[in-house]
């Protein structure tokens, strides 16, 4: 719906001040009071400022979308009910009295016109400081603290509502906080404790949690061997991908120049060798979920695109 309402205001704008200066020409023609050189050069005057704004909105807010947010953003909501506000009320006087009193003097009705595209730089300026100047000026410290392992960051934002907040962290998440692995001896088990000082049955849950395993030496040699696993199947996928590329690498000497295979289409060829070993990797770092097939094959064929290395150092 907003979207929507946003199209048509923005439609409305580019459309009034042309129309405003064309209705009279066409209604009353040569009856019109003639104004010369002065109505020339606020003509050029609107069509300038017409263009000003077109550049302006289309580099500050025609953007894709990256996420729709449930709730109303309010300074936004604010700006469309002000713009509206505007065209109507400028609509209702250009027709009161203008139109309806048969208005003949050209150059008062262009300045109407170029008043009215004046107060639409002016809506323009308060819509970026609003919804775009007004976010960068840090106020805020939010400090993410990741449950699993008690991993930390801290950001500074603006201000910004709860949602806009959220979605900053979890931009931001990803690209900060290092992936996850748990150990396998690190999980807790709850268990029911008999003796002195336990008698009480109201404790805590937290007070009858301890470790599954106390024995350091296990934990330790339980790490050793996690650490073990992950560098073999690293090892392994280092291995099956520089095979890959060196296959490709052999391909592509065979072919004539002029006839090289496409970069695409050789990750494509690439991917199945890669398969399964990738999948052992990041099923034991547990990282499957941040990358997709289609991601990993951009990435190939980034790589072989620009001739890279199969492994990075």
């Amino acid at each position: 719906m907003g979207l929507y309402m946003f199209c048509v205001l923005s439609v409305l704008t580019f459309l009034t001040p042309p129309l405003f200066i064309m209705l009279p020409q066409v209604l009353w023609g040569s009856e019109l009071v003639p104004c010369g050189v002065i109505c020339e050069g606020l003509y050029i005057s609107v069509a300038f400022k017409l263009l000003f704004i077109a550049l302006g909105s289309w580099a500050v807010f025609f953007r894709e979308p990256r996420y729709v947010l449930p709730r109303l953003v309010e300074f936004r909501a604010l700006l469309l009910l002000l713009l509206s506000l505007f065209l109507v009320s400028y609509w209702l006087f250009y027709v009161v009295q203008i139109l309806g009193q048969q208005e003949r003097n050209l150059l008062g009705v262009v300045q109407y016109t170029v008043s009215l595209v004046d107060t639409f730089i002016f809506i323009h300026y308060l819509t970026v400081v609003l919804l775009e100047i007004r976010q960068l000026q840090p106020f805020y410290v939010l400090r993410v603290v990741r449950s699993s392992d008690g991993e930390a960051r801290c950001y500074t934002i603006g201000r910004v509502s709860l949602q806009r907040s959220a979605l900053f962290i979890l931009e931001n998440y990803y690209k900060d906080f290092p992936a996850f692995t748990p150990s396998p001896h690190t999980k807790k088990q709850e268990q029911s404790l008999d003796g002195k000082g336990f008698e009480d049955s109201n404790m805590s849950q937290s007070q009858i949690l301890i470790p599954s395993s106390t024995n350091y030496k296990d934990r330790y040699y339980a790490d050793i061997e996690l650490e073990r696993k992950i560098r073999r199947r690293r090892a392994r996928l280092v291995v099956t991908v520089h095979r890959s590329f060196s296959e490709v690498q052999r391909m592509d000497n065979r072919i004539k120049s002029g006839q090289a295979i496409d970069a695409r289409e050789a990750a494509q060829s690439i991917f199945p060798l890669i398969a399964q070993s990738l999948q052992r990797y990041l099923r034991s770092t547990q990282q499957t979920h941040l990358y997709s097939m289609e991601s990993i094959i951009k990435h190939l064929t980034l790589c072989l695109m620009h001739s890279m290395s199969p492994q990075v150092t």
